[in-house]
């Protein structure tokens, strides 16, 4: 590829050693942001195209929770000049399908696997009857009217049917089109699934007609699979045990009739694959895991053909020939070096793997296993890992790779798809572009545009006529005029060593001092921060503060030494911060006395760590599902993560060698030295960050009479997920930082 084109992609924002203070403009007072519009979850997520382009598929709130919705995408988006909301669904189909219903839950909810299909429906708020033909030349259009009268007679009468779900109350609107549409009657997108206490985690096409979907209960660590069938009326479970996990491994497009999943059901702490039958719901094994297998993979035409076991400190690449075999170990490499399989080439005769042996960053390479030999490089990035892959075309050839560094970035391997991006990156104004997803045969790509500033938005690309155009009706971000850019930082830490970040400054403030908030991250060793929009970050600068985001060491996506230079306890991911605090204090931008520490899960842990081993750098902490004791939260490892248990003891440490050091790890342990105000949030449920250690500080603090504020909420089981709660606890927060501030 052209180096023009990667210019082209890459962001333009500062980068080493610029200066704060030289950004800010005069001085304005701070404005805080609604939090309850800016915390509103968005209203299209996760968009996916139908495998033929025809129907677009995405998340959307309702009930408190992620239900899924499609929609015909051949339709004009019309404006509403007579809307009439009628009853969303009828009283028959007024239940849920609840993946692990707890006993208060069990009498008003229907169980998973009942054999019943339910109805989806349709709600206001967009435009498009799946029933309905595209208008003919003429510009008639079809009209489902029942018992005859105007389409105005109609919609007020709340007697409407959907055609296509003839026993289903929908919500309609009259809408002014041209004059070839003029007065057609539309129907909303379907929602065709029934959330009301778990969300959709996870949904896939599995034909141009079949959507199947994942719905999650993480305090049982389980999931329900439901197929969606619309011209069929509705959607059925596919999996009954609601204490089993259950994921879709392939759809199989060559097989109508079956799906691969993956379901631990034998035993919890592994996943075997079944082949399952859509129609009478029967599972086949078809792979035992052997204790050790963490990832499967299909070839082009749906055999399960390759694996990934994590064999202790050895990482395995498994592969067969066909399905009529045996696994055999084919590559074998020391933690934390690693081959992990991405895809089979076209021919399905080698694979596409993510590999960083001999280099510090994941590359793309091709792999032989007819030799176990690792071959071509395609691309790497001394900055970055490399794992995703970009397909194109009916051959779903692959055409590039992503990654990211400071902003996410795609390198493409020949010319004409890096001028394709690079055309539609002018065309979007130069902002940041993620490819999603595309049909079958390549004619239509669904981009996701990101920007630090306002939600995600969605545009389609059609190669046919290279039309380029915004998916959603989505109105200007009304907020968007008060936000502030999130500006990637790095610098050098006490020992030389280089870190990454994101600084976000509140509007109108000239050079000088700010109270500022740290952020660690809550993974570390799988996750890291990305740029983009968030609205905790917008929320806290819109109130006078300025926000960091640090990606510590042991974050992912910078290499293997990046990863392992890191360790829990009040080592150097500790030090890390309070290094981030003393580059911003470099900058003359931090004020030395106003410097607060928030996170949730690790991050609130390394809060309390904060307040507990490097009390003179902070003015309070505040804390969500911290696992204050780490000794705990490897006791309370998920079953599904036995298997990496010795990686992760490599990470943590080994209670059976190093139980002292982690029981030194726990702010607990250093609990007297905390004098600092502290903000504590727990869900009574949780499991892994336990309520008596919370309490033991809480008491302890009280005692001393430092200052200790607690929101418990005896209906989340970790993080606080539920948006009422999630709403509570910011606004909770933002008053508990302004005391801190004396603001």
């Amino acid at each position: 590829m052209r180096p023009a084109l990667l210019t082209t992609f890459s962001a333009l924002l500062p980068l080493l050693g610029f200066s704060l203070s030289l950004a800010l403009t005069p001085a304005q007072a701070a404005q805080p942001l609604p939090a309850r519009e800016l915390f509103t979850p968005p209203a299209q997520q996760s968009p996916q195209l139908s495998p033929d382009g025809r129907m677009i598929s995405f998340l959307r709130p309702w009930q408190q929770h992620l239900n899924l919705y499609i929609r015909l995408l051949d339709k004009p988006i019309p404006r509403p000049v007579l809307p009439a909301t009628l009853p969303e669904e009828s009283p028959a189909t007024d239940q849920e399908e609840a993946p692990a219903a707890t006993n208060d839950e069990a009498s008003a909810e229907a169980p998973a696997g009942n054999g019943n299909s339910e109805q989806a429906t349709t709600e206001p708020g967009d435009d498009i009857n799946l029933n309905m033909a595209p208008a003919s030349e003429s510009g008639e259009q079809p009209r489902p009217r029942a018992g005859g009268g105007t389409e105005q007679e109609y919609a007020r009468s709340g007697s409407a049917q959907n055609n296509l779900f003839p026993d289903t109350v929908t919500s309609l609107s009259l809408y002014e089109l041209s004059e070839k549409e003029r007065n057609a009657l539309y129907v909303a997108p379907m929602r065709v699934s029934n959330q009301r206490s778990h969300s959709v985690s996870d949904y896939r096409w599995i034909s141009n007609s079949q959507l199947v979907y994942e719905v999650a209960n993480p305090q049982q660590q389980s999931s329900q699979l439901f197929l969606v069938t619309p011209e069929k009326r509705g959607r059925r479970p596919l999996t009954e045990d609601s204490r089993v996990r259950h994921r879709l491994l392939d759809p199989l497009f060559s097989d109508p009739e079956h799906i691969l999943i993956t379901s631990n059901r034998r035993d919890r702490r592994f996943d075997d694959v079944y082949r399952l039958n859509l129609e009478t719901g029967e599972q086949q094994r078809v792979a035992t895991n052997t204790g050790t297998i963490v990832k499967w993979l299909t070839d082009h035409e749906g055999k399960l053909r390759a694996a990934i076991s994590q064999n202790g400190l050895q990482r395995e690449l498994l592969y067969r020939d066909n399905e009529e075999v045996a696994f055999r170990v084919s590559h074998t490499s020391p933690w934390p070096d690693r081959v992990d399989p991405l895809r089979f080439t076209a021919d399905n005769q080698r694979l596409y793997v993510s590999s960083n042996i001999e280099r510090d960053t994941l590359a793309i390479q091709l792999y032989d296993p007819a030799t176990n030999q690792l071959q071509e490089l395609l691309y790497e990035n001394p900055e970055a890992d490399l794992s995703e892959l970009v397909v194109a075309g009916v051959e779903q050839r692959v055409v590039g790779v992503a990654y990211e560094t400071d902003k996410p970035h795609y390198h493409f391997f020949d010319d004409k798809d890096g001028e394709l991006f690079a055309d539609l990156f002018q065309r979007s104004g130069q902002r940041t572009l993620q490819k999603l997803s595309s049909s079958r045969d390549g004619n239509r790509v669904l981009f996701r545009i990101l920007n630090d500033m306002e939600p995600p938005r969605f545009f389609l690309y059609q190669r046919s006529d290279d039309n380029y155009r915004e998916l959603f009706d989505t109105p200007p971000y009304p907020l968007r005029a008060q936000m502030s850019p999130m500006r990637p930082v790095n610098f050098r830490a006490r020992d030389g060593f280089m870190l990454h970040g994101y600084v976000t400054l509140p509007q109108g403030y000239q050079r000088g001092t700010l109270p500022f908030v740290i952020l660690p991250h809550a993974q570390p060793y799988r996750g890291r921060f990305h740029w983009g929009f968030d609205p905790l970050v917008q929320f806290l600068a819109s109130s006078g503060f300025g926000v960091m985001q640090v990606n510590y060491r042991g974050s992912t996506g910078y290499g293997k030494q990046y990863a392992l230079a890191g360790r829990w306890g009040h080592g150097i991911m500790q030090q890390d911060l309070s290094d981030a605090v003393a580059y911003l204090r470099r900058q003359g931008i931090a004020d030395r006395s106003q410097v607060a520490i928030i996170g949730e899960r690790y991050g609130g842990y390394a809060a309390i760590a904060a307040a507990a081993f490097y009390p003179a750098d902070y003015s309070c902490a505040a804390a969500m599902a911290a696992p204050l004791n780490p000794l705990h939260w490897l006791d309370t490892l998920p079953a599904n993560e036995e298997v990496n248990r010795v990686v992760i003891q490599q990470q943590m440490g080994d209670p059976r060698e190093s139980f002292a050091q982690l029981q030194a790890d726990s702010p607990l342990s250093a609990i007297d030295q905390i004098r600092i105000p502290l903000l504590l949030a727990q869900g009574r449920l949780d499991q892994r960050a336990r309520m008596q250690d919370l309490d033991r500080l809480a008491t302890n603090l009280r005692t001393r009479g430092v200052t200790v504020e607690t929101l418990i909420k005896g209906d989340e089981y970790g993080p606080f997920r539920k948006f009422d709660n999630q709403l509570e606890y910011y606004r909770h927060l933002q008053r508990f930082l302004r005391e801190c501030f004396n603001r």
